[in-house]
């Protein structure tokens, strides 16, 4: 259990309270009213996010590629011959069911880590009970941090109304895939429509509203990160029918 600690002290919450504290301190220097932690935790929810949205995207074609091979798999249901290829497609199914619980676990588990990394720099950083952790160069330790973001916010404490954005922006990112297309929502996913940003509002709700904070940029850019992939693959698409048209055109 210890070796754990140290190793999440190390590797992955002193670097961000190190970086945290640079940032703020240097924003102070220039103007002190502008100093806020909101910035470093938003900083850091980005760069996550731009590390993992890979994965995400990923398990997301995963789950695209499934549901392809299952419709596959219903064209030779009650084909006696078509065996041998509900076998194959079984296989990519199971497969695929790996891949895709890879790749969630991954996310989930580095997401669990950041969150308890912004949780402790608000209960402990900022209260220079953790200064013990900074590197030699950081010199510069403010007495005091601000903590209200945009002047409303106390990012110590649980707040309704990020956690309402953050409960939102869970249903929207769980429904990107179903809201405005003709898809069908098996039970499964109309239960995780239904419950998971409920959960996520009274989990958030005992935490400090920084976690909200970063958990609401980083759902944010994995959404947009979502639109962007489905735009570039309707224009792919639709420049693939045009050059089919354009050279059954010419074959006439």
């Amino acid at each position: 259990m210890f070796f754990l600690k140290r190793w999440y002290l190390n590797f992955f919450y002193k670097p961000f309270y190190n970086f945290a504290v640079t940032i703020y301190s240097s924003i102070a220097k220039v103007n002190s009213d502008s100093a806020n932690i909101s910035l470093p935790i938003i900083i850091y929810a980005v760069f996550i996010s731009i590390i993992f949205v890979p994965i995400i995207l990923a398990a997301r074609r995963n789950v695209k590629e499934k549901k392809t091979i299952e419709l596959e798999m219903e064209k030779f249901k009650d084909d006696e011959t078509g065996q041998e290829k509900r076998e194959y497609y079984l296989k990519k199914a199971k497969q695929g069911n790996k891949i895709y619980q890879t790749l969630v676990s991954v996310n989930i588990f580095f997401q669990f880590i950041a969150v308890f990394v912004v949780r402790r720099f608000v209960k402990k950083g900022i209260s220079g009970k953790d200064t013990e952790l900074l590197y030699h160069f950081v010199k510069d330790v403010p007495e005091k941090f601000n903590t209200f973001f945009m002047g409303k916010y106390d990012l110590t404490r649980g707040k309704f109304g990020l956690n309402l954005i953050l409960a939102l922006m869970v249903f929207l990112y769980e429904g990107s895939d179903f809201i405005g297309k003709k898809t069908d929502v098996g039970k499964d996913s109309r239960l995780i429509l239904g419950v998971l940003p409920i959960v996520t509002f009274l989990v958030f709700s005992i935490l400090p509203s920084a976690t909200s904070l970063f958990m609401i940029i980083s759902i944010g850019i994995m959404i947009v990160g979502n639109v962007i992939s489905d735009l570039n693959k309707n224009i792919v698409r639709k420049w693939d029918n045009q050059s089919e048209e354009e050279s059954g055109e010419e074959e006439e």
